[in-house]
């Protein structure tokens, strides 16, 4: 079992690029972290969108690897589509010890 435990709530935010409006935008949400040994489990709280996160995760400190789904909003401009892909993430020792501060990047 890992010496850091990552349970507690997170706050996600990424950017990315919608090619058919040419411009970017910013996803953020507020996600509620399990761990169970090496496993992480992320499922997002409610928000004012209605888009959802899931993270499915493996962690081997410093890296967590696995999936990350996020079902968008049901009257945004992607209608609650439904987008899987990889997701990966490593951290410094002092950035895992710092999971208390309850954000992440």
């Amino acid at each position: 079992m890992p010496a850091v435990d990552l349970s507690g709530i997170w706050h996600s935010r990424y950017v990315y690029a919608s090619t058919g409006r040419n411009e970017e935008f910013t996803s953020e949400h507020y996600l509620v972290l399990r761990q169970h040994g090496e496993r992480l489990i992320g499922q997002s709280l409610p928000n004012n969108s209605g888009s959802r996160l899931r993270l499915e995760l493996t962690l081997d400190i410093p890296v967590a690897t696995g999936t990350w789904r996020e079902i968008t909003s049901p009257t945004g401009y992607y209608k609650g589509a439904s987008t899987t892909a990889p997701f990966s993430s490593s951290s410094t020792p002092t950035d895992a010890a710092c999971a208390e501060c309850g954000s992440a990047s």
